[in-house]
């Protein structure tokens, strides 16, 4: 069995189905809650079974503005903004390698920063709601 390191250009975020243009980095949490199990069979011994599962993702960006045909197919800060300033619920989808991970979520942060030395960027934070599906990636052709 070959083990292939992934690279950056390897993830691939996108939302509903279009590109979150020029994303440099990101992260995707999934965590579960702990719920508390003790009785007075445990002896003083915390126990605890497994909870809910929820999971979040986060982006960061380069500032751009994408025009003509790049506007179709590229999201920016400005649909950012959009979707944040309107609300709603959109699907992501994160691609390492061979399998994606997809959900549903909403925009939860928003934040738009700057250097004097540095290409500005943009960072969002999405909540998922409900499940976060791993699949296969199909082959095209």
């Amino acid at each position: 069995m070959a083990v292939n390191v992934l690279n950056a250009q390897d993830v691939i975020i996108t939302k509903d189905g279009i590109v979150v243009g020029c994303a440099q980095s990101g992260s995707l949490e999934m965590s579960k809650e702990e719920l508390d199990a003790v009785c007075a069979a445990s002896g003083g011994w915390s126990e605890s079974s497994e909870g809910r599962k929820s999971w979040n993702m986060s982006v960061d960006s380069l500032l751009r503005e994408a025009t003509d045909a790049d506007a179709a197919t590229n999201h920016t800060f400005h649909d950012a903004f959009d979707l944040f300033d309107t609300g709603g619920i959109v699907e992501v989808q994160w691609q390492i390698g061979s399998f994606t991970y997809t959900g549903q979520a909403f925009m939860s942060s928003l934040s738009l920063s700057y250097s004097s030395t540095d290409a500005q960027t943009w960072s969002s934070s999405l909540r998922g709601t409900g499940p976060l599906v791993k699949a296969a990636v199909v082959p095209v052709g």
